[in-house]
């Protein structure tokens, strides 16, 4: 169970494999005395010169109650919630035996463990009394019913270092197949540094068939290394390989799984080191089980070194999230100096990173990660991948689907990269195996907000295919997108597309069905009202195991190139599959088709005489910019034939579509040199642009009318 936790937060991978498991007080190390001051060689795990703790004493007894669920044990103040503590921990050493862990208890009052007068001087300033969590992962683990009863714990202090890969820390450690609800804890304090450990307000690890309920955290929590969550740190659930559950068609889930529900953060959240690996979310550092109806109203604090992934709801979800917002802050600070690849911060306003791994053998069951009617209204900064819902999404999974369906963002989304950024998804990743339908889902999405940075998709900024089923259905944007200078590509639905087969008998089929796009598109380069950028780096001689379709898709909004070697197209910008069966079937654009290039000045002239490698070219089609290899627009190297167009086999189809969209560019047609050489020209087609000619991307176009300008399609080279 503890490896599955570590993979968890993780993501595949161990912290400590990543860091490097080195001793904490080794004499290379430089420790001071401060929590602020401090030096680490290489990667070194900081350890604090802090005082011993001291401990409430404990009660001699309960104020009343018999421990069972009809009459708990009552707990009246700090002293006897110190003797819950307490009697568990004895209990685990085996000083004597009474269920105590099993037991059932209520609170009875507001229980302050310190005074809270100077709580903002804590980090600085303990308060006198420290806080020792009630259980412990694998000793004395909880296993009864605590009932806060709508009462307030406050003045928490957890100031220490850990020195094992086992401990967590919160009001309670570890709880299995337990029950703690209607806690309301206030003013509290948690800083751990060492060993990285898992930090939760209110229940670190929630193990087993545990709930969680109906419980708010306003506490400061303050992490160097490891996870941390506001409400909960690690939420296991479900049964691993090792488990041997036979697998069956009908089952859609494994158990036991462990729920987190009607929770809520407000408090925050603070990554110590500019170079930790760190895995921080609002309600929940890790879901494997259940997160329902939960909010954060809270601000996560985060550095960009190693810092893996940050949400608003929850870091890492392998899991299923449901009815879950955000409306706090995610802070990313960037240091200075800090170089693109120095950074792989996936940033979500409800989850950092959404993953399912493969189980290896069939006949064990797999856990399904979905996300489902959640919103975000908060900001949310990051810099690899961001999304509004997700910053990544990745299924490695054989047997079940990956799903994110009936969600919202109406929030700021921000890449301090220009990194890949989504309305919904910073990037959705695929490579299942496609045995049990779709792989991966984004249903009924939708994206309002505006977007300003990064390689900008009102759903997803980028989108890779390996292998398996893959469905965007009934999504829709109506933000305006702005891809900034060095993101390139920009899409009302998909920024940049990249498919990928690693081996011929890979099978990947893709969908999008039923999306539209209502905002303004604006890219650098290439802009598409549905997709911006379709690319296939492996070309082949055709699959006949993959399909690419898009069907009853729409673009209303105006589509913008900047460039003067650019391309767009009301429904697809470019369209790089080679070989791969590919289809665009009934969709439509009515919005203005423009490309921004002013009429080139005098340097810009230069420039391009002197180039004597390539024409330059700007390509607009009302459907479909540009069908061919290049990602960079030269004339040059396309193959001057026409008998791939049209041809009854062909690779790619437009079928059934319709533009009304006017098309517009302010440069000439063409333009020459002195020389009369033609140095970049126009492809302008009503329905597609511009096509190599060649048979890898070969094109049909059948059943498609288009008003408003002269083209039907353009030149075909």
């Amino acid at each position: 169970m503890k490896k599955w936790m570590s993979l968890m937060l993780a993501g595949g991978l161990c912290i400590s494999t990543l860091t490097g498991c080195s001793d904490s007080k080794s004499k290379d190390a430089a420790h001071k005395s401060t929590e602020t001051d401090y030096e680490v060689s290489e990667y070194e795990y900081i350890t604090r010169d802090l005082p011993e703790p001291k401990y409430i004493e404990a009660a001699d007894a309960f104020s009343g109650g018999d421990g069972t669920e009809g009459n708990p044990y009552q707990i009246a103040s700090a002293a006897e919630l110190v003797l819950l503590e307490e009697l568990i921990r004895k209990e685990a050493e085996e000083s004597y035996q009474e269920d105590y862990a099993k037991a059932s208890y209520v609170l009875t009052a507001d229980i302050v463990l310190n005074d809270i007068s100077d709580f903002a001087q804590w980090p600085q300033n303990g308060p006198e009394y420290s806080w020792r969590p009630i259980g412990q992962d694998g000793l004395g683990e909880f296993k009864g019913n605590f009932d806060g009863n709508g009462h307030v714990i406050s003045g928490m202090y957890i100031n220490l270092n850990n020195d094992s890969h086992e401990k967590a820390y919160g009001l309670f450690d570890t709880i299995r197949d337990a029950k703690v609800q209607n806690v309301n804890l206030e003013s509290s304090y948690i800083c751990v540094s060492g060993i990285e450990a898992t930090v939760g307000g209110v229940v670190a690890n929630v193990a087993g068939e545990s709930l969680v309920s109906d419980c708010t955290s306003n506490a400061v929590i303050e992490v160097f290394d490891g996870s941390a969550g506001g409400v909960a740190g690690s939420i296991w659930g479900g049964r691993s390989a090792a488990d041997e559950v036979e697998y069956t068609e009908e089952d859609d889930q494994r158990g036991p799984f462990s729920t987190v529900k009607n929770c809520s953060f407000s408090g925050t959240i603070r990554q110590k080191r500019e170079d930790s690996m760190s895995a921080l979310g609002g309600v929940a550092a890790g879901n494997g089980g259940n997160l329902e109806n939960c909010v954060n109203y809270g601000t996560i604090y985060f550095g960009v070194r190693n810092t893996d992934r940050v949400g608003g709801v929850v870091a890492s979800a392998g899991g299923m999230i449901s009815g879950c917002e955000n409306s706090g802050t995610l802070e990313c600070t960037l240091e200075e100096g800090t170089k693109p690849s120095d950074t792989s911060v996936c940033a979500g306003g409800i989850a950092g990173k959404m993953f399912m791994s493969s189980t290896g053998s069939k006949k064990y069951m797999s856990r399904l990660a979905t996300i489902t009617s959640c919103k975000n209204t908060g900001t949310v900064t990051g810099t690899m991948s961001v999304g509004g819902i997700v910053g990544e999404a990745n299924n490695f999974n054989n047997h079940w689907c990956m799903r994110i369906e009936n969600c919202t963002n109406t929030g700021e989304v921000t890449s301090l990269t220009e990194g890949n950024v989504g309305g919904i998804a910073g990037k959705l990743n695929c490579q299942g195996k496609s045995e049990h339908g779709n792989n991966l889902v984004v249903e009924n999405c939708r994206n309002e907000a505006d977007l300003t940075t990064g390689m900008v998709g009102g759903i997803a900024g980028l989108m890779m295919t390996w292998s398996g089923d893959t469905l965007i259905k009934d999504c829709i944007n109506t933000g305006n997108l702005v891809t900034s200078e060095n993101g390139i590509y920009s899409g009302g639905i998909l920024a940049h597309w990249i498919f990928t087969l690693e081996d011929e008998k890979d099978i990947a089929n893709v969908r999008l069905e039923g999306c539209s796009n209502e905002g303004t598109v604006t890219a650098p380069l290439c802009a598409g009202g549905i997709v911006g950028s379709a690319y296939d780096p492996v070309q082949k001689d055709g699959n006949g195991n993959c399909s690419l379709e898009m069907q009853k898709c729409s673009n209303s909004g105006e589509i913008t190139v900047l460039q003067i070697n650019g391309y767009l197209g009301g429904i697809a910008g470019n369209w790089g599959m080679g070989g791969v069966p590919s289809i665009i079937e009934t969709c439509t654009n009515t919005g203005r088709l423009f490309i921004n290039n002013r009429v080139l000045i005098e340097e810009q002239r230069k420039e391009i005489e002197n180039s004597k490698t390539f024409t330059l070219s700007r390509i607009i089609g009302g459907i479909v910019g540009k069908v061919g290899k290049g990602l960079y627009l030269s004339t040059d190297n396309d193959e001057k034939s026409a008998k791939y167009i049209n041809s009854e086999n062909a690779f790619f189809q437009i079928i059934h579509c319709k533009n009304t969209g006017e098309i517009e560019t302010n440069d000439p047609e063409e333009y020459k040199d002195q020389t009369g050489k033609i140095v970049y020209r126009n492809y302008i087609g009503g329905i597609l642009g511009n096509a190599s000619g060649e048979k890898e991307y070969s094109v049909r176009v059948e059943d498609c009318s288009y008003l408003g300008t002269e083209y039907e399609i353009g030149l075909i080279h």
